[in-house]
């Protein structure tokens, strides 16, 4: 079959249309944020960029909606990424990856907007959110903080301590903790004085020490205060609040069948 010029063109602007109306089906919702079927299909995209061949479009469509979780309770929560943090955090992913391969299978298989939207904002999103829910004394860290506060002003007493989370290291004692609290103090410059009363933390515990000087070092006594944990006291409770509803049929009943029993059963709809 011959087609004249103009039928040609007009095939071509048909199937455009086909092809455009394809990529932007609208497949789900999520806090009022409409989610594309292209969308869907640069996930998969990427995970195949990361060996995950056989990866369904229901397991994509769960993995998309973390990341856009991870953004909106960013968001949530004060922390709004702008295009120069997300290039910021471009050029680090590119400077410290260990799979450059992966890099640019993801760079070769999607779009810019695809790759940062998708890939690089969600990532930092989750970390930035995660580093302010453990670092925040004010909101999510309060009650905790206040307990190693508390604890400081028992170091102060003189009255005798048993607690399961008390400390008492002598100069050199090999602990990662006293380590850890010694290197941190010595940073800060000379020890003046013959004590110090302070909190120190790491990314998990609080640490509210007594530190004083010794011929040999230092004697280091103190305690451990736990921080709340970013996934069971804030994160999994986030998600409860969360509804996402699905529109596409197929695509629902295949979600159906993999969530049951676990977090998701309660958040998509």
């Amino acid at each position: 079959m011959h087609l004249k010029k103009g039928n040609f063109k007009y095939l071509l602007f048909l199937s455009f249309i086909i092809y455009s109306c394809q990529k932007e089906e609208v497949i789900g919702e999520i806090e009022g944020r409409k989610i594309f079927r292209g969308e869907l299909e640069d996930i998969m995209k990427i995970e195949f960029a990361y060996g995950n061949y056989g990866i369904k479009e229901e397991e994509a469509f769960l993995i998309l909606v973390q990341k856009l979780i991870d953004v909106i309770l960013a968001e949530k929560y004060g922390v709004v990424l702008s295009k120069e943090d997300i290039l910021k955090e471009e050029v680090r992913i590119f400077k410290n990856t260990k799979e450059p391969s992966i890099l640019s299978k993801i760079y070769e298989s999607v779009s810019e907007k695809a790759r940062r939207e998708l890939f690089i904002k969600p990532l930092l999103a989750r970390r930035i959110l995660e580093e302010t829910f453990l670092r925040d004394t004010l909101l999510f860290q309060r009650e905790n903080y206040l307990k190693a506060k508390e604890y400081l002003k028992k170091l102060k007493s003189s009255k005798e301590i048993k607690d399961s989370n008390y400390f008492n290291f002598l100069p050199g004692v090999k602990s990662v903790i006293y380590e850890y609290i010694s290197s941190k103090f010595l940073k800060k410059g000379e020890f003046k004085g013959e004590k110090k009363y302070v909190i120190f933390e790491d990314k998990f515990t609080y640490y509210p020490a007594e530190i004083k000087r010794v011929e040999k070092g230092f004697l280091i006594r103190g305690f451990y205060v736990n921080k709340k944990d970013f996934y069971k006291d804030f994160y999994f409770k986030e998600l409860e609040k969360i509804k996402v509803l699905v529109y596409n049929k197929i695509l629902k009943s295949k979600i159906f069948n993999i969530i049951n029993k676990t977090l998701w059963e309660g958040v998509i709809k």
